[in-house]
């Protein structure tokens, strides 16, 4: 697509509420520079003369109790505060919060460093009238705060020092004020101004120094290192990877991402320049992609992953967008034609989504979106993410090799899939559909003596028979066919059939008596013998021992001890 879409400009940062706040801070201001002794006398009656303050009583009550209370630190709250006016009108919102939460680290930190040591500050704390000369302990420098809190202690009249200045001396109380005032000053910096001197003052172009390589493109590096001034077909070449944190943060991202654009196209954007700024996945290697895990194709996927790497990609980024690949996938097959809005996609797309749905289960779909959604956070501490990779997508594949409910579920899936598109069938079908044609061409007049000759008897006569009536039947049902295909025939007596299940095959067993389809194999031998039939499911190696064996193992143990005698199962 070219590069006709307008650009919005930056709006300002100043607002009419500015002018407000600009007014009340120049009075505040006015009130601290023009406070003098004589205001402090003129507001507590000491002279009939009015106060000399520039905004009058209410400059002067004001200035009074900021400087008694901060002493001189009152004019760096005002400096500070005045820097966050100014702030304020420049592009950008900052972090109001954080940056009056570094002011009150300044204050305090600056009232301990005065209060400790008041004797330089004496001249400016008598003619604020907070200090004398003659006592310079008693000078206010850090206010009444500072006093209460780092003031040396006084003799004569007696005075305690400070209560910080207690705990932990002279010496540690300046290192908690300088920690305090360089802390204030650092959170300060980042809340406000780091963006604003980042974007605005410390900006490098691309193939300038400080230009950060892991945000060109790979197939752009070359071309600056060598300062070839040729435009480069990149339809072809390997796409980078994105950075860690997502494609967007905010709107300021959005602007770089788009100026990189400008300067990588040289004033011409399309498709392919921002998928290899963004390094998103080409929607085609993801259909790709899940369509191999669909299959079950384990060759295929580790290939594509091999493809993926020697094209420059990470394998974090690649799980997250192959995660939001199968969750369309999801969509597609849970909403229907409702995905195009949902996804926001064209009706084309949307209608791939759906295709490649149709193709998977739902229970295999939501174990693929379960694996990749873990490994996408394993691989943020993994050593080596590409095998990380590696493993969930052949896992993904294979989940006959997974003895987990969910993957158990997977299977079933996958094989429902496989019996509806005729990739295999049963072995015992095909006896069945070969017979139908042979009965077809029967004469009409042997259909009909059939008809007329007596009645068979209502069921199989033998187990074997009895069983494999029932499977014609159980045969309907696909789970629960796969399920039996793990299980022997063990016979049937006084009514009883027994299954026995091999060594590994618990989870089949255990699934059947929990679900309840042991009831559904009951009916289907009571239907092919005549008559109720109860089903008994276990372990080959619960076989019961026949009690005529252990009455003659009991008469050998006692003819010739247990001790002289060795039992071996055969």
């Amino acid at each position: 697509m070219a590069n006709s879409t307008p650009v919005r400009e930056e709006e300002s940062g100043f607002r009419v509420r500015y002018i407000f706040y600009i007014a009340l801070l120049l009075l505040a201001l006015l009130a601290i520079f023009s406070y003098s002794p004589a205001d402090s006398a003129a507001i507590s009656g000491g002279v009939d003369a009015p106060p000399a303050n520039w905004i009058g009583n209410a400059g002067a009550w004001f200035g009074f109790w900021l400087f008694n209370l901060f002493g001189l630190a009152t004019y760096l709250l005002a400096l500070v505060t005045l820097l966050r006016l100014l702030r304020a009108v420049l592009p950008g919102k900052g972090r109001p919060l954080l940056f009056f939460t570094g002011e009150a680290m300044i204050l305090l930190g600056s009232i301990l460093l005065l209060a400790l040591s008041p004797y330089p500050f004496v001249s400016m704390t008598e003619q604020l009238g907070i200090g004398r000369s003659g006592v310079p302990e008693l000078a206010l420098a850090g206010g009444a705060v500072g006093q209460v809190l780092a003031a040396p202690g006084l003799e004569s009249p007696e005075l305690p020092e400070g209560v910080l200045r207690q705990l932990i001396g002279a010496v540690g109380t300046t290192i908690f004020g300088w920690a305090l005032v360089l802390g204030g000053t650092i959170i300060i910096y980042f809340s406000d101004w780091h963006a604003l001197l980042r974007d605005r003052v410390f900006v490098a172009r691309p193939g300038e120094e400080g230009y950060p390589e892991e945000s060109v493109p790979r197939s752009r590096r070359a071309a600056l290192a060598a300062e070839e001034d040729e435009e480069e077909d990149d339809d072809d070449g390997p796409e980078p990877s994105p950075a860690s944190g997502g494609l967007f943060s905010g709107m300021r991202d959005a602007l770089s991402l788009m100026d990189m654009c400008l300067s990588y196209g040289g004033g011409s954007v399309d498709d392919a320049l921002v998928r290899e700024v963004l390094g998103a996945s080409d929607r085609s290697f993801l259909f790709r992609f899940a369509g191999a895990l669909v299959r079950g194709d384990a060759a295929g996927v580790l290939r594509d992953v091999d493809e993926l790497m020697r094209g420059g990609r990470e394998p974090q980024v690649f799980a997250r967008d192959l995660t939001g690949h199968l969750r369309a996938l999801l969509l597609a097959q849970t909403c229907g034609d409702e995905v195009a809005e949902l996804l926001e996609i064209t009706a084309e797309d949307a209608a791939r989504y759906r295709e490649q749905a149709q193709s998977v289960g739902r229970e295999r779909l939501l174990w693929l979106l379960d694996q990749f959604l873990g490994v996408e956070a394993d691989m943020k501490w993994a050593s080596r993410p590409r095998v990380a990779l590696e493993v969930a997508a052949v896992r993904a594949c294979l989940p006959e090799k997974t003895a987990e409910w969910d993957a158990l579920a997977s299977r079933l899936d996958l094989l429902e899939k496989k019996l509806e598109n005729g990739e295999f069938r049963a072995a015992s079908a095909a006896p069945d559909t070969a017979a139908k044609p042979a009965q077809a061409a029967k004469p009409r007049a042997a259909a009909k003596s059939a008809q007329e000759a007596p009645s068979a008897p209502a069921g199989p006569v033998s187990g074997a028979e009895l069983w494999d009536a029932a499977m014609k039947t159980i045969r309907q049902d696909a789970k629960l066919f796969a399920f039996l295909k793990n299980a022997r025939f063990a016979g049937i007596t006084d009514g009883r059939a027994r299954l026995e299940f091999k060594k590994g095959g618990e989870i089949y067993r255990n699934v059947l008596l929990k679900s309840g389809q042991d009831k559904q194999i009951e009916a289907a031998l009571t239907q092919a013998a005549g008559q109720p039939v109860a089903v008994e499911l276990a372990m080959e190696a619960e076989i019961k021992k026949v009690p005529a064996a252990e009455d003659a193992l009991k008469n050998v143990f006692e003819t010739f001890g247990r001790e002289n005698v060795q039992v071996v199962d055969e």
